[in-house]
């Protein structure tokens, strides 16, 4: 199992990684010597190390610390140039509403007889109106513009900005030079693995435990590889407002593995996290952010978890002859003669949010009862070889059963008697048609009934939808 987490632009995240462990302190963890012993030292991780000068594998010690601290906020680990600027933006109470200075622009466009477009003068007047424009036109409620670039539409449509925004114009207009981080400085991927491989670790003399971790390690740093082939990808180019930008591969990823033994509940519990940089170093020599976003770290991230369970699986059995069986419990796969009972012992914080859920009203694997006393979906049932067959698909315009083909009318059972149809009344005769070919009649279409629009702003008809 595997889990992507954004760290943000704040510092103190990374120090939570760095010096604390991720926060999964072991400290009341006495089930043996092997748990109880200090945690693993950090390890650089990454194929794209070695343009950092630095190397993968290499344990990441405290002397270290300030380069990885660099590393994270996009500069070089040792001469300290940014390698990619932190994304900043204007702090929200520097911007003004946009729906009102749109909504008095068309005014004035009106009272002219222009049209809105006819209005700027420059490249950038248009731009900031044509992406302020777009923003109004999607979100009305939601959509704010800073207030320097209010500014410059104001005073080239000749508006007054006490009568559009009143004294708060003033105030936000006094912030305008403030700016605030609001970029990723990175991820945190955890790879977890089934219960019973850390409960096994635990319980193991020392020598198959370490065997043990060797497996779930080079599993997770397996996944990790795979994970670096998919999504540690750069992107150059726009992206947004009608343009998309192309897709460029990288050197890797750039970051340190943090190796844990237990959970926060002093439980047995074998797991890594991965801290990396949001950057990476383009074929073209450029240094930019990876993964779109995050957006495909995100989407392939479950299957980094997978790869890595069944990486770890194939590991112990090739070198420790471990067999595994589908638990019914968790529906993992668990060592085979591990007892589940043991599972559940140590696993606290599982126990703590099935609690928690039952407390609420709900079990976790079937929703709870609606509010208002209705009575609840039932879940569907598993397929078992003797299941009946599915219902008739229904329509898709309005729910109604589809009718059966022509030729599927339900024929009697031999066992049922069956009973004689009435002969239908003979068909009067009808007049000879003239037309050797005649032309069908159409039939009517069936519409579905027009959904009720919400009643939001929309734009006036003299107003462009492009640039």
């Amino acid at each position: 199992m595997a889990h992507v987490t954004t760290i943000g632009a704040s510092t103190q995240q990374v120090e939570y990684r760095l010096t604390n462990q991720a926060g999964c302190a072991t400290a009341n963890v006495t089930t043996n010597a092997s748990l109880a012993a200090p945690e693993r030292p950090l390890i650089w991780v990454g194929s794209g190390l070695p343009d950092l000068g630095l190397t993968p594998g290499a344990v990441l010690d405290e002397p270290q610390y300030p380069a990885a601290r660099a590393l994270m906020q996009g500069r070089h680990p040792h001469s300290l140039v940014q390698l990619v600027p932190l994304k900043q933006q204007v702090p929200d109470h520097a911007k003004v509403p946009g729906l009102p200075l749109v909504t008095a622009i068309e005014r004035t466009a009106r009272a002219r007889g222009i049209n809105t477009d006819d209005l700027w003068t420059s490249t950038r007047q248009r731009a900031i109106w044509g992406r302020l424009y777009r923003q109004v036109r999607a979100k009305p409620e939601q959509a704010r513009i800073p207030a320097d670039k209010a500014a410059i539409l104001l005073k080239r449509a000749d508006l007054n900005p006490n009568e559009v925004y009143g004294p708060a114009f003033v105030e936000a207009l006094s912030h305008a030079d403030e700016r605030v981080p609001v970029g990723n400085s990175g991820y945190d991927v955890t790879i977890t693995f089934p219960k019973s491989f850390s409960a096994l670790a635990a319980l193991a003399p020392e020598d198959i435990a370490d065997g043990i971790e060797d497996c779930l390690r080079q599993a997770a740093l397996d996944a990790l590889t795979l994970l670096e082939h998919y999504t540690a990808y750069a992107m150059r180019g726009h992206h947004g407002d009608g343009k998309q930008a192309t897709t460029i591969p990288t050197t890797g990823f750039a970051g340190w593995m943090t190796t844990h033994r237990a959970s926060r509940a002093a439980d047995p519990h074998w797991h890594v996290h991965f801290t990396l940089t949001n950057m990476a170093r383009g074929h073209d020599g450029k240094w930019s952010t990876i993964a779109a976003g995050g957006r495909d770290l995100m989407n392939h991230v479950h299957l980094a978890g997978a790869y890595a369970e069944a990486r770890a699986r194939h590991l112990l059995t090739q070198r420790h002859g471990l067999r595994f069986t589908r638990s019914d419990r968790t529906g993992r796969w668990e060592i085979t003669g591990v007892p589940d009972r043991l599972l559940a012992l140590w696993s606290k914080r599982d126990t703590e949010i099935r609690d928690l859920l039952n407390h609420q009203g709900t079990t976790g694997t079937t929703p709870p009862p609606p509010p208002n006393g209705e009575p609840p979906i039932a879940p569907a049932k598993a397929k078992t070889p003797n299941s009946p067959p599915p219902p008739t698909p229904t329509s898709a315009t309005h729910g109604r059963p589809r009718p059966p083909p022509p030729d599927s009318t339900p024929q009697p059972s031999s066992t049922t008697p069956s009973t004689p149809r009435p002969t239908p009344p003979p068909t009067p005769p009808t007049a000879p048609n003239p037309d050797p070919n005649p032309t069908p009649k159409p039939r009517p279409a069936t519409r579905k009934p027009p959904h009720p629009k919400p009643q939001t702003w929309r734009p006036s008809s003299s107003t462009p939808t492009k640039d």
